[in-house]
């Protein structure tokens, strides 16, 4: 057909659709500008009505991405009324299910992993009808899902990974059923559980996401975010005090930890690195860290 035919599916959808039915999902607004996430709304409002979305002001929500300035040490010259480092609206804000801090998601992960932990406790309890090997795959099913959801995209320092293994270690003793005075080693127990830290599953999954980003689409966000922050890394001069972790630091350590002669400090590093992941299997072979 020609180009008068482009909109036809738009125009049979407005003649057979309720107008109340036609709407888009969601909307939220991230950016770091507070004045831009007060001028863009208006916009969108405009151009989703071109193609009759309506979008809902109520469930709109609007993110500051941004860094407070860092809490006095002089207590009596902290301002409670406002917002110190650490302590953003935008830490807790969630999107697809995730936090976008990761510290923050990983604690919520180890609530809610130990909400579902107690929900299944009859199972832990019963001795001779469950076998371990059937309690190890509900728990497994039930709640290092949920520990894990989403744990490729996070940004997290081994101490905060700590964090998760603790929880995932506490829950390994009650299934069992090891309490004080009985002990066991941390080796002993994920042998006989035949498990591992969740902490290396977090870095395969890192390593699998990277792969599957790297032989994605070129323009799709994740490359482009990629790329971005190598282009900016040596431009961008860095804040002072102790340098944030982030998602970019984390996967060059991975890059030194399996010993790769780059470090993602150029665009031409981002290519090499590319061109192995195209081989899925030399990439899976750096999936586990050599001890």
């Amino acid at each position: 057909g020609d180009h008068r035919d482009l909109h036809y599916p738009l125009r049979r959808q407005r003649q057979m659709c309720i107008r109340d039915r036609e709407y888009a999902d969601d909307v939220d607004f991230l950016n770091e500008l507070q004045e831009s996430l007060q001028q863009i709304l208006p916009i969108c409002t405009a151009v989703f009505k071109e193609w009759s979305l309506n979008i809902n002001n109520g469930k709109t929500e609007h993110t500051h991405i941004h860094l407070a300035p860092p809490k006095p040490l002089d207590k009596r010259k902290v301002d409670h009324t406002m917002q110190y480092r650490g302590s953003e609206e935008w830490r807790t804000h969630k999107i697809l299910g995730s936090l976008l801090d990761t510290s923050e998601d990983i604690k919520a992960r180890c609530i809610k992993g130990l909400i579902a932990f107690n929900n299944f406790e009859s199972i832990w309890l019963k001795k001779t009808k469950i076998n371990l090997k059937r309690k190890l795959q509900i728990y497994e099913a039930q709640v290092v899902s949920i520990l894990l959801y989403n744990c490729g995209t996070w940004a997290a320092s081994q101490t905060t990974l700590e964090k998760l293994d603790i929880t995932h270690r506490k829950h390994l003793r009650r299934i069992l059923n090891i309490r004080w005075p009985g002990v066991i080693s941390n080796k002993d127990l994920y042998q006989r559980c035949q498990t591992e830290p969740l902490s290396c599953r977090v870095a395969v999954s890192r390593w699998r996401l990277l792969g599957h980003i790297l032989r994605g689409a070129k323009d799709a966000p994740a490359y482009l975010s990629i790329m971005f922050a190598i282009e900016q890394y040596s431009i961008c001069k860095s804040r002072l005090g102790r340098p944030i972790t982030n998602l970019l630091d984390v996967i060059k350590k991975d890059l030194a930890l399996r010993d790769f002669k780059f470090s993602l400090n150029s665009i031409d590093d981002l290519y090499e690195l590319e061109f192995l992941a195209y081989n899925k299997s030399e990439w899976k072979k750096y999936e586990r860290i050599s001890p």
